[in-house]
């Protein structure tokens, strides 16, 4: 989710999935709750500001079979081979410290696969607008978390819980950029809870790359400069080295991810080859910063996004994986149709045309990676105003499609206008019910022996 649906008069596109029509939203101003934007258009757009700056001479991007060749990078020959992935510079983990909190499941020994383990973590649930909001737990209306409310997540069925935290207003100066023990504290007492529920859970940096946090692409629409971008990448490697610190003695349920929806011009819309660039290199300082914290981060399951965390080809196959290193997991957010799903005029879902761009948009995916990724779905739902049956019919239909095609959906809940469970109530309680039970019973028909795509209710 991108803070700028919450608090700010903005105009940008947003799209619809790989193979619809796009749609652009107008201006927006007051608090929105909305889940935000990814989706897959055709093409990314170009602009001045620099030439890509790959993490790797001679990398080539991420593809996948039948991708048609890795695009916005330095990839050479036409076609994009499945599993093809970059080196970005050397160096091996060392160290090792002993992170706050309990022990989670065993380390490494007996490691899931990609696919196996992002089929595990299926279906997911995100505690939206709660530690990615600004500049604390309850700003923007959302009450603090407590345990029961974790218990009722997995009590329904969730087997995930992705927790945004937005880091900027906690962070100390230059040049240690310390976080702020007491909220570091309380990121880790939720994860605690997590853990204890059984739950796998995912932790990142979140509105920080969005206007007003400190990992910036641009200013005024500029490409930062190359002291900046130094200086920002090196932020970014200290601040996930106290992240990765605090919660190394978890074991494989916790997930890092390094970001949300990062990226500077267009990055809803594939970004641009600069910005493509400059995430690479700041996925690099993410990556090598937990790597090197060693012990059971040196094998972690990390999460990464392309620009935007669109569901876009060209958005996709720009990242580059640093090290090859097979611990990574591949993060996309699709509000798809966004018409639909973020409130973008149609309140109804559920024709044969329906189900089929919904199939066609979530078969696309795999085929833009390497065959062996694994990919989670990180952001996806359906607005408050949309008609009931409808919402129930689309959230059934992406838990089907998603387990058929092997990934793991997250669905989005802001407790506003994603909203899902009534955190307010006490015990915590399900305001859409039906909704939920829709995407239990469509993962689990999505998982039964020679499931195909849904087609209809």
């Amino acid at each position: 989710m991108t803070r700028s649906w919450l608090r700010e008069s903005t105009v940008f596109v947003l799209s619809c999935a790989a193979l619809s029509a796009c749609s652009s939203n107008g201006s927006t101003s007051g608090q929105s709750s909305s889940g935000g934007s990814s989706a897959g258009v055709s093409g990314a757009q170009t602009s001045g500001g620099g030439s890509s700056a790959t993490a790797g001479a001679g990398a080539s991007q991420l593809g996948g079979a039948g991708s048609g060749g890795s695009l916005g990078g330095a990839s050479s020959g036409a076609g994009g081979s499945a599993g093809s992935v970059a080196t970005a510079g050397g160096g091996s983990s060392s160290g090792g410290s002993s992170g706050a909190g309990s022990p989670g499941t065993a380390g490494a020994s007996g490691k899931l696969s990609p696919q196996e383990f992002v089929k595990a973590m299926a279906p997911g649930w995100n505690l939206g607008n709660t530690f990615d909001a600004e500049p604390n737990e309850t700003s923007w209306g959302n009450p603090e978390t407590t345990q029961a409310m974790i218990q009722a997540v997995h009590a329904a069925g969730f087997n995930t819980i992705r927790i945004p935290v937005t880091w900027t207003n906690h962070i100390g100066p230059a040049p240690t950029y310390t976080v702020d023990p007491a909220w570091m504290a309380k990121v880790v007492q939720v994860a605690a809870w997590a853990n204890e529920a059984g739950l796998y859970f995912i932790i990142n940096t979140h509105h920080d790359t969005d206007a007003g946090g400190f990992i910036l692409f641009d200013v005024n629409g500029n490409p930062i400069s190359q002291a900046q971008q130094t200086q920002l990448t090196t932020e970014v490697g200290l601040l996930w080295t106290q992240i990765a610190t605090t919660f190394n003695s978890y074991g494989d349920h916790l997930i890092f991810e390094c970001f949300n929806e990062p990226g500077g011009n267009n990055q809803y819309g594939g970004g641009d080859a600069f910005g493509q660039g400059l995430l690479n290199k700041y996925l690099a300082s993410c990556m090598s910063a937990i790597r090197a914290t060693g012990g059971n981060n040196a094998t972690r399951y990390v999460m990464v996004q392309g620009e935007g965390a669109s569901a876009i080809q060209s958005s996709i196959q720009a990242v580059v994986i640093p090290n090859n290193d097979p611990n990574v997991l591949f993060s996309v957010h699709d509000y798809f149709p966004y018409q639909f799903s973020g409130g973008g005029g149609a309140t109804t879902w559920g024709s044969g045309s329906d189900y089929a761009q919904m199939a066609g948009a979530v078969k696309a995916i795999p085929t833009w990676l390497p065959a062996s990724m694994g990919i989670v779905l990180g952001e996806w739902g359906s607005v408050q105003g949309d008609d009931v049956n409808s919402r129930v019919a689309h959230a059934t239909a992406w838990a089907h499609d998603t387990a058929v095609a092997g990934i793991a959906p997250v669905v989005w809940d802001d407790g506003g206008n994603y909203d899902l469970l009534n955190r307010s109530s006490n015990p915590p309680s399900w305001r859409y019910q039906t909704i939920v039970d829709g995407i239990m019973a469509g993962h689990t028909a999505g998982l039964a022996p020679g499931a195909t795509y849904a087609t209809g209710p």
